[in-house]
């Protein structure tokens, strides 16, 4: 039987990927730690939008560094309060004024 041979960088590869969270801190020190997409949108020479081209899927031509950024959470809106009961009108003819 062949047995199967790694080199220490491809097998420490393959650990870092797969490890989950315990190798996070060693993929870093490996890998680099990647940077937040920036959100700055590409422009022409005409200073119009640049649009995405759907043909490359693993970068965004719309934005200047290539990474679409993380979309904030919408916030919920408020409750509405409910009005304070007002006091009924009074009907009829006003009362008159006494001294």
């Amino acid at each position: 039987m062949r047995e199967k041979t790694f080199s220490v960088g491809k097998s420490l590869l393959i650990i870092i990927n797969n490890g989950g969270i315990m190798f996070n801190w060693l993929k870093k020190l490996f890998v680099g730690e990647e940077k937040p997409a920036s959100g700055v949108r590409a422009r022409n020479s005409k200073g119009h939008y640049v649009a995405d081209d759907k043909s490359t899927p693993n970068v965004n031509e719309a934005y200047v560094d290539g990474k679409t950024p993380k979309r904030k959470p919408r916030r919920k809106p408020a409750a509405k309060k409910a009005a304070p009961k007002k006091a009924p009108a009074k009907r009829g003819r006003p009362k008159k004024a006494t001294k």
